[in-house]
């Protein structure tokens, strides 16, 4: 039988109670982080949402490229930048001048399919709108001004 030596290895109980505590720190940052990238658990609306994935599939180096003749927004737009489930309306407008000029539109049913824009009424006034300032080429790559990206979103 194995007598009890006084030299055994211990763990001193500040020891233990610092490792549990970061553990316990640990497990409540992951659950933070897990709870901002789960699709549902955001606070974030449809069309803040639709703006930045639309944005990513729509720049070239942080820059939207207008002079480059003609871009088919529809195309470069994917399905799933848009909420799936509701129409969406995006714009690109750049600014001369101090007056807006829209130098790319878009426009997507309910299912992210590119819609004519002759053949679909306004948004309605209760459209969910997104807007951020964006870098716009005009007549050159050189030639850059400031724009709007705006996203609608509707039912």
């Amino acid at each position: 039988m194995l007598s009890p030596r006084p030299n055994r290895g211990q763990t001193e109980p500040i020891a233990a109670l610092i490792a549990v505590s970061a553990f316990a720190v640990g497990i409540g940052i992951y659950g933070a982080y897990v709870t901002d990238t789960i699709p549902g658990t955001s606070e974030r609306t449809p069309e803040q949402t639709a703006i930045d994935l639309v944005w990513t599939d729509l720049e070239d180096a942080g820059v939207y490229l207008a002079h480059e003749h003609p871009r088919n927004v529809s195309s470069e737009i994917g399905p799933d930048a848009v909420p799936n489930g509701k129409y969406s309306h995006v714009a690109v407008e750049v600014y001369t001048d101090g007056t807006p000029e829209t130098v790319a539109e878009a426009r997507f049913d309910d299912k992210g399919r590119s819609l004519s824009l002759e053949d679909v009424d306004d948004p309605p006034n209760s459209a969910g709108v997104a807007s951020r300032r964006v870098p716009v080429t005009i007549g050159s790559k050189a030639d850059v001004r400031s724009g709007t990206l705006t996203v609608e979103v509707w039912s």
